[in-house]
């Protein structure tokens, strides 16, 4: 490249005035610069010894002497032609210098004021707050790794917070009275979740309290609930003796008491009736026997009434001579008692024509009607 393709002073003015047009453009809108831009131009200024705003070339301001450029075919002194446009070479390119490095500062001062304006927006810092620094940056939580957080939540304590009670079957009403019932209870234990588990000690009843039984359930760590059940067997009454309230209260590793809970309704009362009639005789023969000699029988009426009866009075007749004679008796009952037995006996002589011992029978009156089986005993004397 020969040094006529230097740069022109006339487009190095035109270059510094791009520059400066630019600065303006890209500060106008920040008062705070505007002396920063100032003292550059006026740096610039001073360097060129030229307004930047001009059309003025370097030659016409220059104090260095333009020397005529040679033609062709003139012989000269090469060193005198060319020294001048060297050293106006080398000033330009200290000038070049000199505006890169106002350049670098300048972009240095507009990035610091950039940044100090967007840490006073909303959002990106704001102001000091506690004394800390607004060039700060926040961090954005992050959650806790997983490990972290199961360790946490393992922290809380076992304890029981609260028992449901259940029972089976629910209700009794419809149920006749004295008959057999298994009733079964099931409690429900609440631990909180997250709890490390362990084992709760309790004791359960099934009779309002009166008598209580031990017993212990295991949870699991992270388990929340879990089951128990018990069981409690005996005749329904009228009374309501059973079935009982049955609940649990807990011992460790807190104390806590159920509700008590039973089957609703009441059994119902059966009438006072006798369903049935056994009768026995002892001995139950006479086989062996030398006719001719006396001998006593005894005879067992085994009576059957409705279980879950109120009780009452049967009123009966017996006869031991194949009903040719009878005698009244009668035998009471106590509610809910469903059987009971009445004894009798008949003496005579055993005689060759069997004549003794005759048929013996029992028959109730009341409350209701009901004939025994008719007995004798077997076989005949000798």
């Amino acid at each position: 490249m020969s040094m006529n393709d230097e740069f022109a002073p006339e487009e190095l003015s035109e270059q510094n005035e791009q520059l400066m047009r630019d600065l303006h453009h890209l500060y106008d809108s920040r008062a705070e610069d505007a002396q920063s831009l100032a003292r550059i131009q006026q740096r610039l200024s001073k360097n060129s010894a030229m307004p930047l705003n001009g059309k003025t070339s370097f030659y016409e301001t220059s104090s260095i002497p333009r020397e005529p450029l040679l033609r062709p075919g003139e012989k000269g002194n090469a060193m005198q032609s060319i020294s001048p446009r060297t050293s106006s070479g080398k000033v330009w390119r200290s000038r070049l210098s000199t505006l890169a490095a106002v350049l670098l500062v300048a972009l240095l001062v507009g990035s610091l004021v950039f940044v100090l304006n967007r840490s006073h927006q909303p959002g990106t810092g704001g102001p000091p707050k506690n004394g800390q620094p607004t060039n700060v940056v926040p961090l954005t939580p992050t959650s806790k790794p997983a490990s972290t957080a199961t360790a946490t939540q393992n922290t809380v304590a076992f304890q029981v917070t609260a028992i449901d009670m259940a029972v089976s079957p629910s209700s009794i009403a419809g149920m006749a009275c004295g008959s057999n019932l298994t009733v079964t209870f099931t409690a429900t234990f609440h631990v909180p979740a997250h709890s490390p588990g362990g084992t709760v000690q309790f004791t359960y009843t099934v009779n309002n309290g009166r008598s209580s039984t031990p017993a212990s359930i295991k949870f699991a760590p992270g388990e929340t609930t879990k089951t128990y059940t018990f069981t409690s067997s005996g005749t329904l009454s009228p009374d309501n003796v059973f079935p009982g309230n049955g609940g649990v209260m807990t011992s460790s590793p807190n104390t806590v008491t159920s509700a008590l809970v039973k089957p609703t309704g009441t059994c119902t009362q059966a009438a006072f009736k006798v369903t049935g009639v056994d009768l026995t005789v002892s001995p139950s023969t006479i086989a062996g026997m030398a006719c001719n000699s006396s001998i006593t029988f005894t005879y067992t009426a085994t009576f059957h009434v409705a279980p879950g009866s109120p009780g009452g009075t049967i009123q009966f007749m017996w006869t031991a001579n194949n009903g040719r004679s009878s005698t009244n008796a009668s035998i009471s009952f106590a509610p809910n008692q469903t059987t009971k037995t009445y004894t009798f006996t008949v003496s005579g002589v055993l005689y060759p024509d069997h004549t003794f011992p005759g048929i013996a029978e029992v028959i109730t009156s009341s409350p209701n009607a009901v004939n025994s089986p008719q007995v004798k005993p077997q076989g005949a004397c000798q």
